[in-house]
C-alpha cells in the first residue's frame, strides 16, 4: 500500500520557491506604495493651488502671513469641503507674501520612501513645481 502525500523535499521546494518570488515581488510593491503615496500628495497641493487661486480671484491678493502656518487656517473653510490630510501622515503647511506663496507638506513618516530623509516636499508658486526641500518652512 502507498501513501498519498509529498514528501519533505517537495515541500521544501515549493517553499524555497514561494520565498524567492516573494523577495522579487515585495521591492515591487513598497514601490508602488510610494509611487502612490507622491502621487496623492501632488494632488492634494495641486487641489491646494486651485484653492489659493480662488482665494486669489476673490480677494486680489494670496493670504499674506509672516510665518508659516497651517493651510486650514484659510483655505479649507471657504475654498474645500474638507481638510487635506496626507498619506505621509504630515501636515500642509502655508507661506505667503500677498504675490507669492509656497504650499509645503512635512513627510513626517517616509517608511523607506525615497522622500529625501524626513524633510518637506514643497509647491512654490513662482517656480509653479513640486520639489524636495529639507528646509521648507
Amino acid at each position: 500500500m502507498r501513501k498519498k502525500g509529498f514528501t519533505l523535499i517537495e515541500l521544501l521546494v515549493v517553499v524555497a520557491i514561494i520565498g524567492i518570488l516573494a523577495a522579487i515581488a515585495l521591492p515591487k510593491l513598497f514601490a508602488a506604495i510610494c509611487q502612490s503615496k507622491a502621487g496623492q500628495t501632488a494632488g492634494v497641493l495641486g487641489s491646494l493651488n486651485g484653492s489659493l487661486a480662488m482665494y486669489y480671484g476673490t480677494n486680489y491678493q494670496y493670504p499674506n502671513t509672516a510665518a508659516s502656518i497651517n493651510v486650514s487656517t484659510y483655505i479649507v473653510s471657504a475654498y474645500m469641503a474638507q481638510a487635506p490630510t496626507s498619506p505621509w501622515n504630515g501636515s500642509f503647511l502655508y507661506k505667503g507674501d500677498g504675490n507669492i506663496y509656497t504650499l509645503c507638506v512635512s513627510i513626517a513618516n517616509a517608511n523607506g520612501c525615497n522622500t529625501t530623509a524626513e524633510g518637506w516636499q514643497y509647491y512654490s508658486s513662482p517656480q509653479g513645481k513640486l520639489a524636495f526641500s529639507s528646509d521648507c518652512p
